[in-house]
């Protein structure tokens, strides 16, 4: 009896192939005849015919399982979508569009004309800044491995027809055709997959949003990344609270920017900063404020020079970079560029602070970059805390040596002190134990903030004036050992205005 009801099984799901492919081949009669909305019929009855609702009486459909079919019933319900996907999009349904299109790929991942189907429907329906990441993360890889499961192959004439007006929507020109996203420490990175060569251009991008992101981030010394979060959700408040257009199309717009989603952030960050918010915001429910808090923290981390850039936020943090990001306030465009070779496989990084930054001592840089919910491990971080290090001096009270300690934020919770630095260690010379004092961290910390306020001025004399009559008079005090990285940032700005 058993082997009765298997054979009528897999009968009944040949039987239903045949009838299924019948039906995809009337629907692309209809569609080449003009008839659109009879194609549609057809290709949704063949997928309802092979859809997992669609099972033998008795058999249990077992939860997110896909139907059990015979061999390439996959491969067949990805070209119904793809096809269905199609006569949506040309019905300007683009919702409708765009899920189908979904649904292709994940019936067969390998398909490339359902990416680019996906791609235009993600775009149509108003996500375009997720179109592109799925464009490179998606379907450049495809293209490039020539790997699919059809015979359908499509070449750079094809990308080109969804990329051009996805670039034209998102201000982006001149992208490298040969960068890709990838798998980055549980996130995504731009990757060269063909050597870039130094002071080639990897992509430029248009400023986005400029009068939601009208906030100097260079301008301020007080900021963190709790009131920059706060910033946008109370600039966004009154949007949501009456789910205007602005609201509802920033929502599209920021789809496919990191943190795609509330995984991506550090449990402990995430706590500490949502937990900040809910004092700077009016009392509102659960969802309300979750909505409202994802999309504040996406504008955070993706706003450069007062504004948003998504696509250069792509790429990731290196105290070594291998690309910097110009900006050109005449245009308002950020142009990614290789400062150096970029190999074939290598990520494409950037500096996510100033020169500047690193001359205040690897201590200071990296807690400024730990507002970027990461702890730097790159090389640069490391050689710089080695002991033969020349900044960041301190002197031993008991044999008055000096011995290399990074200077770091005193930090009473254990969880948040860098992993990296110690706050103390022994004396090279004599082995005592030493730490920065309260009085030297606070000549530290007033150096710091005045030099960040007059290093903003563009004239030599006036950097000469705060050396010589301004704070800059501490530096020739007996601490001038202790802050060493303030008089090579002196220096250097001192050099490069004198050259001017």
């Amino acid at each position: 009896m058993h082997y009765m009801r298997r054979c009528m099984f897999i009968y009944s799901h040949y039987d239903r192939m045949q009838v299924a492919e019948a039906l995809r081949q009337k629907g692309n009669t209809c569609f080449s005849s003009g008839d659109i909305d009879a194609a549609a019929a057809a290709y949704q009855e063949a997928i309802d015919l092979l859809s997992p609702k669609q099972k033998l009486d008795g058999e249990a459909e077992e939860r997110g399982t896909r139907p059990l079919t015979v061999d390439g019933a996959e491969g067949l319900l990805a070209i119904l979508y793809s096809n269905l996907s199609n006569v949506h999009h040309i019905k300007g349904k683009h919702d409708a569009s765009l899920e189908a299109a979904r649904q292709a790929t994940l019936y067969d991942p390998s398909f490339t004309k359902a990416w680019l189907r996906y791609i235009q429907g993600l775009r149509m329906a108003g996500y375009p800044f997720e179109a592109f990441v799925t464009l490179l993360h998606r379907l450049r890889p495809l293209l490039r491995c020539g790997a699919s499961s059809t015979a359908l192959k499509h070449g750079k004439d094809d990308v080109a027809v969804v990329g051009a007006p996805l670039y034209e929507d998102l201000g982006l020109s001149k992208v490298l055709p040969h960068i890709e996203l990838d798998e980055y420490e549980g996130g995504l990175g731009l990757v060269a997959r063909k050597a870039v060569e130094p002071n080639e251009v990897i992509l430029v991008e248009k400023r986005f949003e400029p009068f939601f992101a009208r906030l100097d981030l260079g301008a301020q010394s007080n900021l963190t990344t709790t009131r920059i979060v706060a910033y946008f959700a109370t600039k966004m408040h009154p949007h949501q609270r009456s789910n205007t257009e602005t609201w509802v199309r920033l929502n599209k717009q920021f789809k496919g920017c990191w943190p795609r989603s509330p995984e991506d952030m550090l449990p402990d960050v995430r706590s500490e900063l949502s937990h900040a918010l809910r004092g700077e915001l009016p009392a509102m429910d659960d969802d309300a404020f979750e909505s409202l808090f994802a999309l504040a923290v996406m504008c955070r981390y993706n706003c450069f020079y007062s504004g948003f850039f998504r696509a250069c936020a792509l790429a990731n943090h290196s105290c070594l970079a291998n690309a910097a990001m110009k900006y050109n306030p005449e245009d308002e465009t950020v142009t990614l560029i290789a400062v150096r070779s970029i190999s074939a496989g290598e990520f494409v990084n950037v500096k996510y602070l100033s020169d500047a930054h690193f001359l205040m001592g690897v201590g200071k840089r990296r807690e400024c970059l730990r507002s970027w919910l990461f702890w730097c491990k790159c090389d640069r971080c490391s050689t710089d805390n080695e002991s033969f290090a020349t900044q960041e001096q301190i002197q031993c009270g008991q044999c008055h040596g000096w011995t290399h300690l990074p200077l770091t934020t005193e930090c009473a919770v254990t969880r948040d002190r860098d992993p990296l630095l110690p706050q103390e260690k022994p004396c090279i010379h004599c082995g005592t134990i030493v730490a920065w004092s309260l009085e030297s961290r606070a000549i530290v910390s007033r150096l710091m903030a005045s030099f960040a306020t007059v290093s903003k001025q563009t004239t030599y004399d006036s950097l000469m004036a705060w050396l010589l009559e301004g704070d800059g008079k501490l530096l020739s005090s007996a601490y001038i050992r202790i802050t060493g990285c303030i008089v090579s940032s002196f220096t250097f700005f001192v050099s490069r205005l004198h050259r001017l």
